[in-house]
């Protein structure tokens, strides 16, 4: 089976490391909803594998997590899964729960 793999970069070094490997890319942010969902309309599913993991900015990132695990596309996400913050672990495995279940229907 051919496939294409499009890939979201924040930075023009990442853009750059990503079409070396031969990966489309995607400028964006995992803050910009509206480019995700430009990405995510011409792609047959999405992998989540970005998380900020500056301790400083922890519940932020998380926030910013959730709202891009939310949206609704087909997602596999595998970021932020260990988390220091028991409430914002608790919070997204609730999440993943909930998603599971409705990819499940």
């Amino acid at each position: 089976m051919d496939h294409k793999v499009l890939g979201l970069a924040r930075s023009d070094a990442g853009a750059a490391s990503s079409s070396a490997a031969g990966v489309w890319v995607h400028r964006g942010d995992l803050q910009d909803l509206k480019s995700l969902r430009s990405g995510a309309a011409v792609s047959d599913g999405l992998m989540h594998t970005a998380f900020n993991h500056d301790l400083s900015k922890w519940e932020a990132s998380g926030e910013t997590d959730r709202r891009a695990i939310e949206a609704p596309w087909p997602l596999i996400v595998t970021s932020g899964t260990g988390s220091s913050s028991p409430r914002a672990a608790s919070r997204q495995c609730a999440l993943l729960r909930s998603l599971r279940t409705q990819v499940a229907q």
